[in-house]
C-alpha cells in the first residue's frame, strides 16, 4: 500500500500473505483488518489502530517503523543495539573478547571482521554467528588494527553495530643482570631478558677458595641462598658476593661481606666492601633529601650487637670480628606533618594522600615514600575497590578475579598504567555492581571541556557521571579532562577521596 489509507471495508491478509506499509505511508485499521500472514511496518512507515486488529499471524516493525495501540498476536520489533563493541588491547597470546547487547526478540548474530589490508572489506566470521560475544583465543601481532563488529537480525530487521579495534602488543620484557664480586670468586646464570610476570631463576657457584655469600642489589642483600627465583617484574641487576676463606695450609685470610639492612630513603657506603678479621670498617650513610640517619648497629653473625663509633664526618666505624656481620640502617623523615617524607605540608594532594593512607585504601611505596608522581597499574585499582567493596583482596590473583566477575573489568593488561579516563570507568563500574545512583551523568554536559573529543567511547558515561559528581574537576586552570593522561597516584588519592565523600 501507499499514501495514507483509512480502511472503510474489511481486510484480511491470508496465512502466507504479506501486507508492507512502507516509508511516508499511514494505514488506520478501523477495526476492519485481519492479519493471518505478515504485516511488515517499514522504516516511516505507521500502523495506526492495531488494538483493534484481530492478529493471528505476525507484525513485524522495523527500526523507524511507527506502531500505534497494543496488537494481540506476535509483534516482533526490529533489533536496536544497547551497548556498543568495545575496544580490546591485550598481549600477544591473550584472549580477546568482543561483546554487543541488543534489544529484540528471536535474534541471531553475524560476527564481521575487516583486517588491516587496504581496501579490505568487512568479512563474515564463520564460526561466529550464535552469540553476542566472539572471542579470539590466541592473538598474534598481526592481528592488531583488525576491527571487529556485530550485525544483529531477526524477522523484522537487522542492525550493524559500531566497529571495535583490536590491538595486540608485545610482551614487556626485562633485563636481569648478573654478576660475581669478586669476579674469580665464582660463577652466575640466569642473565638475560625475560617476559613481563615469567619466572627468573639465578644461580651462583663459588670457585675453589671462596664461598657464596649472598645476591646483593645496590646496597641490599635480598638472599642468601645460592638459588635466587623471582618473578620478572623491572629491569634487575644483582650481583653474587662471594669470600675468600682460608684452606689447608693457605697463608690467605678470610674476607667477609656483610649483610647490609637498610629502612627508608638513603644510600649506605662500606668500605672494604669485603674486610678481614681485625680491619677498621667505616660505614657511610647519606640520607635522600627530606630524611635523616636514624641508626647504625652492627651485630655479629651470633646477633651480638658491636661496638660501633660515630664520627663527626656522619660516618661510622668498627672492627670487622671473625665471621659475617650485619649492618643495619634506618633514615626517618626529616620532618613535617604529612605522613609520607614526599608528601610535604601544603602539597596539592596532601588531604586525599592522608586520607586514602589513613583508611587503608592505598599504602606508600615504602615506609615512608607515598610517590605522588608515581603511576598506578590496573591490577592495583583492582585491589582498591576489592578493599572498598569488603571482598577478598589478599592478592593480586584475588583482586582481579573480583573485578572480572563484577564487569568491573575484563582483566587485561594488568600491570598497565590506568589513564584518567580508565580510572574513572573503573569507578563508575564498581558504583554501577554496588548498586549507588549514577544517574547525575545523564544530565551532565563534559563538552565545556576542550578535549572532551579525546575521549574513548566508552568513557563518555563514566567521566560524564564523574564530572556531574564532583569526582573529577579538570586539569591545569580546570579547562581540560585529560582524558588519555595518565592517572597520577596524587590524583588516584583525590579521585578515590571525593568518590568516597560523594557515596556519603
Amino acid at each position: 500500500m501507499y499514501g495514507t489509507v483509512a480502511l472503510q471495508n474489511e481486510l484480511t491478509i491470508g496465512e502466507g500473505e504479506t501486507l508492507t506499509i512502507p516509508q511516508g505511508s499511514t494505514l488506520n485499521g478501523n477495526s476492519n483488518l485481519t492479519n493471518n500472514g505478515t504485516v511488515t511496518i517499514e522504516n516511516g512507515g505507521t500502523l495506526n489502530g492495531s488494538d483493534t486488529i484481530n492478529n493471528t499471524g505476525t507484525i513485524n516493525v522495523e527500526n523507524g517503523g511507527n506502531l500505534g495501540g497494543t496488537p494481540t498476536g506476535t509483534v516482533v520489533y526490529a533489533p536496536t543495539i544497547t551497548t556498543q563493541p568495545a575496544g580490546q588491547e591485550v598481549t600477544v597470546g591473550q584472549t580477546a573478547t568482543f561483546t554487543v547487547a541488543a534489544t529484540g526478540e528471536n535474534l541471531s548474530y553475524q560476527w564481521q571482521q575487516k583486517t588491516t589490508d587496504s581496501g579490505s572489506d568487512w568479512t563474515n566470521v564463520g564460526s561466529a554467528t550464535s552469540s553476542n560475544t566472539y572471542t579470539i583465543d590466541n592473538t598474534t601481532t598481526s592481528m592488531s588494527g583488525y576491527q571487529y563488529r556485530c550485525v544483529v537480525s531477526n524477522s523484522a530487521g537487522s542492525v550493524t553495530s559500531d566497529a571495535a579495534t583490536l590491538t595486540v602488543n608485545e610482551p614487556t620484557t626485562y633485563t636481569i643482570t648478573a654478576n660475581a664480586d669478586p669476579s674469580e670468586g665464582g660463577t652466575v646464570t640466569g642473565n638475560g631478558d625475560y617476559a613481563d610476570g615469567s619466572s627468573v631463576t639465578l644461580k651462583a657457584t663459588a670457585s675453589s677458595g671462596y664461598r657464596f655469600v649472598g645476591w646483593m642489589e645496590g646496597d641490599q642483600t635480598v638472599s642468601t641462598d645460592t638459588t635466587y627465583a623471582f618473578p620478572a617484574n623491572s629491569n634487575r641487576s644483582l650481583t653474587a658476593q662471594f669470600d675468600r676463606i682460608s684452606s689447608g695450609g693457605s697463608d690467605s685470610e678470610p674476607s667477609y661481606s656483610p649483610i647490609l639492612e637498610t629502612e627508608g630513603e638513603g644510600t649506605v657506603k662500606v668500605d672494604p666492601r669485603t674486610p678481614g678479621q681485625g680491619d677498621a670498617v667505616t660505614v657511610t650513610p647519606t640520607p635522600d633529601r627530606g630524611w635523616d640517619v636514624g641508626s647504625v648497629t652492627v651485630t655479629d653473625r651470633n646477633g651480638r650487637e658491636i661496638d660501633v663509633t660515630e664520627r663527626r664526618n656522619s660516618t661510622w666505624t668498627f672492627e670487622q670480628p671473625r665471621g659475617r656481620v650485619t649492618i643495619a640502617v634506618t633514615f626517618v623523615p626529616a620532618g613535617g606533618t604529612a605522613p609520607f617524607a614526599d608528601v610535604p605540608e601544603g602539597h596539592w594532594a596532601e588531604a586525599a594522600i592522608r586520607y586514602v593512607w589513613e583508611n587503608g585504601l592505598m599504602n606508600g611505596t615504602s615506609a615512608a615514600s607515598f610517590n605522588p608522581g608515581g603511576t598506578v597499574s590496573r591490577q592495583q585499582v583492582w585491589m582498591i575497590l576489592a578493599r572498598m567493596a569488603g571482598a577478598d583482596s589478599a592478592d593480586m590473583a584475588a583482586a582481579k578475579a573480583w573485578a572480572v566477575a563484577g564487569g568491573i573489568s575484563d582483566g587485561t593488561s594488568p600491570g598497565g598504567a590506568v589513564t584518567r579516563q580508565q580510572f574513572a570507568a573503573l569507578l563508575y563500574r564498581f558504583a554501577v555492581m554496588m548498586g549507588y545512583d549514577v544517574s547525575v551523568g545523564e544530565s551532565t554536559n563534559i563538552l565545556s571541556y576542550a578535549d572532551a573529543f579525546d575521549a574513548a567511547e566508552y568513557a563518555i558515561p563514566a567521566l560524564q557521571w564523574a564530572c556531574g559528581a564532583g569526582i573529577i574537576h579538570g586539569t591545569g586552570d580546570g579547562s581540560t579532562l585529560s582524558p588519555q593522561g595518565t592517572a597520577t597516584r596524587a590524583q588516584a588519592a583525590v579521585m578515590l577521596e571525593r568518590f568516597c565523600e560523594w557515596n556519603k
